[in-house]
């Protein structure tokens, strides 16, 4: 079977990578160690929240949370 390639997008720009690091600062819950399913649902609660907060900027390449992570 023939893999189909991966779609690549833009690399992040700096504006992009200091944008990222201050809205993810905002959710500790992402870094936590723990694995519980309530600390997994909040996990996938906190990245979708930082997808739309990130793509809610104009001046930004609209990216998928899997990208994001």
């Amino acid at each position: 079977m023939a893999e189909a390639k991966r779609i690549r997008s833009k690399n992040y720009s700096e504006h992009e990578k200091t944008l990222l690091k201050l809205i993810v600062s905002n959710h500790p819950v992402i870094e936590s160690k723990i694995h519980t399913a309530a600390i997994e649902q909040k996990k996938r609660s906190a990245w979708t929240a930082i997808g739309n907060a990130f793509n809610a900027n104009e001046d930004v390449t609209t990216r998928t949370v899997q990208q994001l992570q």
